[in-house]
């Protein structure tokens, strides 16, 4: 099953991308609608955004050139940020000439709203759009983009203790615990919800909420993109393999070298490929192919209708045996 995203994975991630890219000249942002897919050409690297059904996930792969079709950005990018408590990555890229504020483009991982939308200026008036949306929220041409806000507790400010215990202790079951707080605490989700209560199967109250509190104010800190340690596992979840940048109690796991390292190999394990060849070319390539296929199909058959070439060379021989009995512009004749 496709590897999930949620806010704590998604501010790692974007400070491991933000180092990798911090000051890198863009050649060119290529948005490929029939696949779903965005990719930002800078000069040493491409950054392949994949938002299709089965693919969900970011790469850094090695350096390429824009195809035709690119939209050309001088800039530079500033840095690489997160919307607090939301699935969302943030491209900040400062024009190196040319008017117009800056430009940033917008990966919203959130299921529903997968998007990649460039905007520009300090009212990050939307640009260009990778998937056509409906709805309040969705990107239109010419817009200011609706950032996403979170109304969960504990983003300007932690939760104390007190406070943690007045949402969940007073709730009788798991279940209840549960969705108590991932409607009501912030850069809580179905990733990390078994380890802050206790576990998926156990008794409500069968951790002490204290652990659960502390894991909270780690995993807080890195969604909030503090200089804290963001090591990097691939968990061994019920869904399959997830890569996430803290240890969870209730998840086996492996390490990896990096949370971007750890996404690529669930995609691949998942059968995504990171491809760049836009898909109007993919798609004429199989539409060939599939004329190709055809083609011989009908060959084939033409060919089987044919008499067997062994008895035509026989009546061939025999007709030039007895040429002399052939009548000029006869139709037929018995041998």
């Amino acid at each position: 099953m496709t590897m999930r995203w949620d806010p704590i994975l998604t501010a790692a991630v974007a400070a491991e991308l933000n180092g990798a890219l911090s000051g890198a000249r863009l050649k060119g942002i290529f948005l490929d609608h029939g696949a779903g897919t965005l990719h930002a050409y800078f000069r040493e690297m491409t950054v392949l955004v994949d938002l299709g059904p089965s693919g969900l996930g970011v790469e850094v792969l090695g350096k390429s050139e824009p195809p035709e079709g690119s939209r050309k950005f001088p800039c530079k990018l500033s840095g690489v940020e997160q919307v607090p408590d939301e699935r969302v990555l943030v491209f900040v890229l400062a024009r190196i000439r040319g008017r117009g504020g800056a430009i940033r483009i917008v990966v919203e991982f959130s299921p529903g709203r997968r998007n990649a939308t460039v905007v520009e200026g300090e009212e990050w008036t939307v640009r260009h759009i990778l998937v056509p949306h409906q709805g309040t929220r969705a990107p239109q041409i010419g817009n200011p983009y609706r950032k996403p806000i979170s109304d969960r507790s504990g983003v300007d400010t932690p939760l104390s203790l007190e406070e943690w215990l007045e949402i969940l202790e007073p709730l009788e079951t798991l279940k209840e615990r549960r969705r108590v707080l991932l409607q009501s605490v912030a850069f809580t989700s179905p990733i990390n919800a078994p380890a802050l209560l206790g576990g998926q199967d156990g008794p409500a109250g069968s951790a002490s909420p204290e652990t659960g509190y502390d894991l909270w104010l780690h995993l807080r800190a890195i969604g909030l993109g503090a200089d804290v340690e963001r090591p990097a596992y691939i968990l061994e979840c019920e869904w399959g393999d997830q890569p996430y940048p803290a240890e969870l109690p209730h998840c086996g796991y492996r390490t990896s070298e990096t949370l971007l390292e750890a996404v690529e190999a669930v995609r691949r394990a998942d059968g995504a490929v990171a491809m760049l060849t836009p898909s109007r070319w993919s798609n004429a390539l199989e539409g060939a192919l599939r004329a190709v296929g055809k083609k011989r199909g009908k060959l084939e058959r033409e060919l089987g209708a044919t008499p067997d070439p062994k008895a035509l060379r026989v009546q061939g021989d025999m007709i030039l045996a007895h040429l002399r009995l052939v009548r000029k512009g006869a139709a037929e004749v018995t041998v």
